[in-house]
């Protein structure tokens, strides 16, 4: 009498493989600087006159958690974070605003801020818990590592 016994474990195992999310990358590779450079568009004087306005927004990610800054018109936050690695993606979350930076938006410790996934060459920023300064939270490529 043969059993079917190893045959019913292979399949579950090899379901189960399947159905498990690829592992994560480690942290590490996700540390350094990242950047994007926000056009805001002409503001003030004759449509085409006025100066242009931009935002900076830089993600610097190390040992020792990271920090998201932006600044340029009207804005100046800083803020503390943490990382957590999932499959292709790096979630940056909310830790606290860092001294001295204007406050902005009420954020929950842990509350995801925004989500970088690496694509080909690409890396696809969606944007969660901040927003453009255009109030969107689209899923695009914004952020360059430096």
């Amino acid at each position: 009498m043969t059993s079917k016994l190893p045959f019913a474990v292979t399949a579950f195992a090899a379901a189960l493989s399947a159905a498990t999310p690829a592992a994560a990358a480690p942290l590490s590779t996700w540390y350094g600087r990242y950047a994007y450079s926000e056009s805001l568009g002409r503001i003030g004087g004759a449509p085409g006159e006025g100066p242009a306005a931009f935002v900076d927004h830089v993600l610097t990610i190390g040992r020792n958690g990271c920090t998201l800054t932006r600044q340029g018109f009207q804005t100046n936050q800083r803020i503390r974070c943490t990382v957590t690695p999932q499959g292709q993606s790096a979630i940056v979350k909310f830790y606290a605003f860092d001294s001295g930076a204007a406050r902005g938006p009420r954020f929950s410790r842990g509350q995801p801020l925004l989500t970088l996934t690496r694509s080909g060459p690409r890396l696809l920023t969606r944007w969660q818990g901040v927003t453009r300064m255009d109030g969107t939270r689209p899923t695009q490529v914004a952020f360059r590592r430096q």
